[in-house]
């Protein structure tokens, strides 16, 4: 993100690991909507997406010290929402759930009805991707993070990440198309 005057995610977080509490407060203010919105895509239950959202900045202060300079901040920052992510819907597939489930059972009646229908089948329809197609489309088409940082957030090759970005659009065409024509 280009902040001509402002000072990077990199040196914010490089100021907040030495203890500076107004750095880590503009990262805050920098990242708390984005995370939000990518965990909203990723768990369509808004109260769950916010303490998440939550945990993910706790686990960002805890984890300050481990920081390194030379690291990209946005893709380590989106790792964390990542794994918390994934900690959620281990925990969800331990009592019996699933993600499409929780998009039916989660969301307000109120709001199902007066939600788009595109974008209720768009969210289903990425529900349904293998769990790592569905975080590369996330991290590159709503986080706009490109290939080798969502590699580094993935822990796989660029190349891996692009053919799960692939293998996604394909799977994402196909059961959307009948809906699109």
């Amino acid at each position: 993100m280009d902040r001509p005057h402002e000072p990077s995610d990199e040196a914010l977080m490089q100021a907040t690991r030495n203890g500076r509490n107004d750095a880590f407060e503009t990262l805050l203010h920098r990242y708390t909507s984005p995370l939000l919105g990518f965990i909203r895509k990723f768990v369509p239950d808004v109260n769950i997406a916010e303490d998440l959202t939550q945990e993910v900045l706790v686990v960002l202060w805890v984890k300050r010290h481990t920081y390194q300079p030379a690291r990209a901040f946005r893709p380590w920052l989106f790792a964390i929402a990542v794994n918390r992510c994934r900690a959620y819907l281990r925990s969800l597939a331990d009592h019996g759930g699933t993600l499409h489930d929780a998009i039916g059972n989660q969301t307000p009646p109120e709001h199902r009805v007066f939600a788009n229908e595109r974008a209720v089948q768009i969210h289903a329809a990425l529900a349904r991707l293998p769990e790592r197609q569905r975080v590369v489309v996330l991290l590159r088409v709503w986080e706009g993070l490109a290939y080798a940082d969502i590699a580094q957030v993935v822990g796989v090759s660029e190349a891996t990440v692009r053919s799960h970005m692939a293998h996604a659009l394909k799977a994402l065409r196909q059961e959307l198309q009948p809906h699109l024509d």
